[in-house]
């Protein structure tokens, strides 16, 4: 069995093969005693044939190790076996040992010299080598047979070619929506024939198969959004610095202290859910991206011990917002932060870009993978921050009004002007402290569903109070538009007939407010409230008291008094 193992080894190889046939016995005694011992030699001339067709892989865990190698476990595929000796005598295969080339078909474009459109070509490189331990398969007559290997070593190091290479096909593999591999090399494999068990030694095999790669993870979705305060005593002191970052976690959500450092940032959390097409899951340690806005850093997020699995993966991730510390001397960096802000607040989504920043791998967290660095800033991901939603409304973050006095006034022109004291209760979706720096606005009076008053209130200092969370505003001299003379008089009529009078105001403000990531102007907020002012009631509130009556003169029948 063994010898005839080698020799469809050697035939399966394509090596030829010296066969001799003697003659042993005869039926005829005479023509016996004749041929006794004659031999007849011949070549069986070699054919290289795979012992495998195809092949479709299924699913496998990559976990980087270092520069040299990859682990790679739960590696599943299914083979095509080739029935090399007929029918009538099926091939089962007991175990099986790879010892294999990976290969990549690298597509590239190029000008074919005319006018047209650039022309693609392509060509195999070698990303890495696997020699397996044996796997025990037991095809038991089937055709296709699934192997699973549970753990091997992808060498990516025989070459320095071979690992540019591999950092190439990890890019592309993030990238592309599909890629080909190819599988070459040689199968030891034990078989079993209807006479027993035939060893077959460095079977040539050579298939490939189309993957599916990550499409530039473009299916991302934000989930929820936190912005929190973070002080500089406990900025993560259990995380290391990697690359200039240091790495956030839930261990630096504080309690909001009243510090608002521009260079200091505030904290952010983003809890977002990752489509990952392809077969493969990857244990990639520590990772930290960039946070871009319209060309322009905005911060940073990292998240431990990141396991990207197929499928959809719910991943959190924490870090700093903090733009003035990456963009001292931008213009812009101040508008830009304030219009995330100001759109996440207003119910409006906004456009962010992920980039891969860095990555330190649990195996070997002192040593930099080169191609797993290439990897993770390959990665550039654009998704939409959603709008803040509170019960599925657009959120008002003024939760009440209090107008506690307002006094009207003419001037010689018939001009209208009101001195206001009015105290904003607010509530906001963040927990980073904060203090409010002025505040405007644009407010309609309705008395009776009917708009009366147009004031606009310019843009002025004001005094906040963190901790019971209100606004006081104290404005004089402001322009008032009675845009309905009938509803004003009536409004007037009431204020001094009755005891309280509702209005309704609504309007368009905008605030600026000094934080940890910088000055940021929340703009357009929306104000939409049922206020009553305290009404005169004829005067009849308290009763009408006189003193000090002083006689000042006299006509006949009557007398002046004061």
């Amino acid at each position: 069995l063994d010898i005839f193992g080698t020799l469809i080894s050697r035939y399966l190889q394509g090596a030829d093969n010296k066969l001799v046939a003697e003659v042993v016995s005869c039926e005829d005694r005479l023509w016996g005693e004749i041929l006794n011992g004659i031999k007849l030699e011949s070549v069986l001339p070699g054919n290289k044939t795979q012992l495998i067709s195809s092949t479709d892989i299924k699913a496998m865990t990559v976990l980087p190790l270092n520069n040299t190698f990859v682990s790679i476990s739960n590696f599943s595929f299914s083979l095509q076996l080739v029935q090399i000796l007929g029918k009538e005598a099926m091939i089962d295969i007991e175990t099986i040992v790879l010892n294999v080339d990976l290969l990549y078909y690298k597509q590239q474009q190029y000008y074919n010299g005319n006018n047209s459109n650039n022309a693609t070509k392509g060509n195999w490189i070698d990303i890495g080598r696997i020699a397996s331990k044996k796997v025990y398969v037991g095809s038991q007559g089937q055709t296709t047979i699934t192997l699973t290997i549970n753990e091997t070593l992808l060498d990516i190091s025989s070459t320095p070619q071979t690992t540019q290479n591999f950092e190439i096909f990890i890019s592309d593999l993030v990238k592309q929506p599909s890629l080909q591999v190819r599988i070459n090399g040689t199968v030891n494999a034990v078989t079993k024939l209807v006479f027993g068990n035939v060893v077959l030694t460095a079977a040539p095999v050579d298939v490939s198969t189309f993957v599916t790669g990550g499409d530039n993870l473009r299916n991302v979705s934000i989930l929820h959004f936190d912005l929190f305060q973070i002080s500089s005593q406990n900025q993560s002191k259990t995380k290391t610095i990697t690359n200039g970052l240091e790495l956030i976690s839930t261990t630096a959500k504080t309690t909001p202290q009243q510090t608002n450092d521009p260079l200091l940032g505030v904290g952010i959390q983003i809890e977002a859910r990752l489509y990952n097409p392809t077969i493969g899951s990857m244990k990639l340690g520590n990772v930290s991206f960039w946070i871009e806005y319209e060309g322009e850093r905005m911060g940073y997020v990292s998240v431990d011990n990141l396991f990207f699995v197929p499928g959809f993966s719910n991943i959190s991730f924490y870090g700093l917002l903090n733009p003035f510390q990456f963009n001292p001397n931008s213009p812009t960096v101040g508008h830009k932060i304030s219009t995330i802000v100001s759109n996440y607040v207003n119910g409006q989504g906004t456009l962010l870009t992920v980039h891969g920043n860095n990555v330190s791998v649990s195996t070997n967290p002192l040593e930099s993978i080169e191609w797993l660095n290439q990897l993770i800033q390959s990665l550039e991901i654009n998704s939409t921050l959603p709008p803040y939603s509170a019960n599925g409304t657009v959120y008002d973050p003024i939760t009440g009004i209090e107008i506690h006095e307002i006094s009207v006034y003419w001037n010689d022109q018939n001009q209208i002007f009101a001195d206001f004291i009015v105290i904003l209760n607010y509530t906001v979706p963040f927990t980073f402290y904060f203090d409010f720096l002025d505040f405007e606005a644009n407010i309609t009076f309705s008395y009776l569903s009917i708009p009366f008053l147009l004031v606009s209130f310019p843009k002025s200092i004001i005094t906040s109070n963190w901790n019971t969370s209100q606004i006081i505003l104290s404005l004089s001299n402001v322009p008032v538009n009675v845009i309905h003379i009938d509803s004003f008089s009536l409004f007037l009529k009431d204020v001094i007939t009755s005891k309280e009078v509702p209005v309704n105001v609504i309007g368009i403000g905008n605030t600026t407010l000094s934080s940890g990531m910088g000055n940021v102007t929340l703009s357009n907020l929306h104000l939409s409230h049922s206020v009553s002012i305290a009404g005169v009631n004829n005067f009849n509130s308290k009763p009408i008291s006189m003193n000090h009556p002083e006689v000042v003169s006299g006509i006949p029948g009557q007398i002046v008094i004061s």
